[in-house]
């Protein structure tokens, strides 16, 4: 088998979307905001993998954790505040209200409840990387995008991130 150990929380990060940061002032926070967790850029979550599909026999039964920086709520939002000019806020959401989130953005059931445990874990420190984390430098013989970097680009370009299950974002 072939598997890329890829931290779900990265998903999350990699796709904050700065439309509800413009219309809201707001960051929803779905876990506590003083533990970081890993941010992997989903382009280089994209490149690490496409270099083990195309040499698998190579990386059979590997494991390669990735992840390019640790990051709090707190961090996102100071640095998006700092970006955007303007003070954002952390808003701290109850399990009720993340279940009602998903619910009105039509995500629901079994995968609500597989969310809700992530970010629950997520706020007892469980994902903590360490040195052993750095299959994106071994596979690809680069750095990763740090967060600061995804940040910036993204405020600049005014991108408009990748939703996904259109959470947190509408167009």
């Amino acid at each position: 088998y072939l598997l890329i150990d890829v931290f779900k929380g990265m998903s999350y990060l990699s796709y904050l979307g700065l439309d509800i940061f413009r219309s809201m002032g707001n960051i929803a926070s779905f876990w506590d905001n003083d533990v970081s967790i890993p941010f992997m850029d989903l382009r280089d979550m994209a490149e690490a993998l496409a270099v083990v599909l195309l040499d698998a026999a190579q990386h059979e039964g590997k494991v390669y954790k990735i992840y390019s920086d640790s990051v709090t709520i707190k961090d996102i939002c100071n640095l998006y505040s700092e970006l955007l000019g303007r003070k954002l806020h952390i808003l701290d959401m109850s399990e009720a209200e993340i279940r009602a989130l998903f619910a009105m953005d039509g995500v629901q059931g079994e995968l609500v409840d597989i969310l809700v445990e992530m970010f629950a874990r997520f706020s007892e420190g469980v994902y903590q990387p360490d040195e052993t984390w750095d299959g994106f430098t071994k596979l690809t013989g680069k750095e990763p995008r740090t967060f600061e970097a995804f940040a910036k680009e993204q405020v600049d370009a005014r991108v408009k991130p990748i939703r996904l299950f259109g959470l947190l974002s509408k167009e």
